[in-house]
């Protein structure tokens, strides 16, 4: 393993996390806050340059299984700076702590923070999420296509997007990732501003929409506009990052039109949407307004695996639970910062299943899977069955090994899918709070699913199977 590497990557990762302190530092309320902020974030700072000098001179060229350590191991590196001040101000123990600031920075909405924790920590929480989105993003357009090999299929095929290992391709889209992702951050708190919401709610609401990250804290409850402006976010956020890059540098916005995944999107926002909606309104809903906007708004969110949801929500029945806990399954778009399986990989599945078909009742058809009028690859397709293949193998062993603690098997299941999918809440099933009441080693047992879930399984078992066999060659 090249050492420098990670260094290089650990040591700007961290410095942002450092230079991020600053914002619940300006939402202090108190000295003694804005005097821990202050240290917490030079001490970070200085840590981060440590680790510049280590990584100074890293290899041209990224092995694979530098780019799957990385992206294993970078996420619980950050989440224990980030546990410091859920620890420091006692609003919860140490692994609780870091147990809050590894679902924050893998954008899963695990809020532990009890409401009435103060308003910086937060603020702190949704930074948080936005760092965690931010460098999933990068690694999603660098590294992850040397991992998992299967990344957005329509834009490597169709739209000539080509990936490779050395480092100076790495930088050149990574900044246009980082450029993409703040001009649209930027965007948004300006239309939340423009909502109603002061600075830090603002600030509060990008931070948990453009990340996908979501949680409890939902300051715009209530406001029509700003609801809205989430819904656009979110929906933002859910979009395919380098088919965003490919129409801003085409010019081109038809070309989304054209996306078969985009549009998947849009149809499985209509299929489950309406029948929520008419669910409901006939379940006693007096406004047909408020019941078309609340079944939208919570499709979206649950669909872009963001999980804001509303007091009301709670009171839903079981087949709108249903629907919306199958839309986390599927995930936003391949590329995205969203989780789930992501719709490309569902929709190649589909198409398989037809091909299938229809090779078994002709025998000599010559058939192949389309997507957006692009051939795809056995050698894809293989990977996706893989991959799905794994996600169930891991999602009921980690049920399993859940239900050891002592909680019912079926909330057993909802934690499993609530850390796989990065939803963090399964109605039901599960909500927040069940992760509290966890042994200590089953609450690092579900710090490992969410770093699965986010990195997805390929990373982690890329990592594992290297391991095992420097051991084997060991003994």
């Amino acid at each position: 393993m090249d050492k420098q590497f990670f260094y290089y990557v650990l040591s700007r990762a961290i410095l942002l996390e450092g230079f991020c302190y600053l914002i619940p530092l300006a939402a202090s309320q108190e000295r003694i806050e804005f005097e821990f902020y202050l240290a917490t974030s030079i001490v970070t700072i200085l840590i981060g340059f440590f680790f510049k000098k280590l990584g100074r001179n890293p290899k041209r060229r990224v092995e694979l299984i530098d780019c799957a350590t990385l992206m294993v191991g970078i996420f619980p590196i950050l989440a224990i700076f980030g546990s410091i001040p859920f620890a420091w101000t006692e609003w919860m123990s140490p692994i609780d702590a870091f147990l809050e600031s590894l679902a924050d920075l893998t954008t899963t909405s695990l809020s532990l923070l009890e409401p009435r924790a103060p308003y910086s920590l937060k603020i702190w929480q949704g930074v948080l999420m936005w760092l965690g989105g931010l460098i999933f993003l990068i690694m999603l357009v660098t590294i992850l296509p040397q991992v998992s090999g299967c990344f957005g299929i329509d834009l490597s095929i169709h739209q000539g997007q080509t990936f490779s290992p050395i480092l100076g391709q790495m930088k050149f889209m990574a900044h246009r990732v980082i450029a993409i992702y703040l001009i649209f951050s930027i965007l948004s708190f300006l239309g939340f501003c423009s909502a109603g919401l002061d600075v830090f709610d603002s600030i509060a609401m990008v931070s948990r929409s453009i990340s996908t990250g979501g949680g409890d804290f939902f300051p715009a409850g209530g406001n029509f506009w700003a609801e809205f402006i989430s819904i656009c976010t979110m929906l933002l956020a859910s979009m395919n990052v380098l088919l965003i890059h490919f129409i801003i540098s085409r010019r081109d916005p038809k070309i989304i039109l054209r996306d078969s995944e985009v549009m998947t999107m849009a149809i499985l926002i209509l299929a489950a949407g309406l029948p929520i909606f008419v669910h409901l309104f006939a379940a006693g809903f007096e406004n047909a307004i408020q019941a078309f906007h609340d079944s939208f708004f919570h499709v979206i969110s649950f669909l872009t695996t963001t999980g804001f949801k509303g007091q009301e929500v709670l009171q839903w029945d079981d087949f709108d639970w249903f629907l919306l806990l199958m839309l986390s399954w599927c995930g936003g778009c391949m590329g995205s910062v969203t989780g789930g399986l992501k719709i490309i990989r569902i929709l190649v599945l589909f198409k398989m299943f037809n091909v299938e078909i229809s090779r078994t009742l002709h025998p000599r058809m010559v058939t192949s899977i389309r997507i957006s009028d692009s051939g795809v690859k056995m050698e894809i397709v293989s990977r996706i069955l893989s991959f799905f293949f794994l996600t169930i193998v891991v999602f009921f062993f980690c049920a399993i090994i859940l239900s050891l603690s002592g909680v019912r098997f079926s909330t057993a299941v909802g934690m499993s899918m609530a850390c796989l999918t990065t939803i963090g809440i399964a109605p039901g099933l599960c909500l927040p709070e069940t992760f509290l009441d966890l042994p200590m080693l089953m609450k690092l047992f579900c710090g490992m699913i969410l770093i699965v879930g986010r990195v997805e399984i390929f990373a982690a078992m890329i990592l594992i199977q290297s391991i095992l066999m420097r051991r084997k060659k060991i003994w």
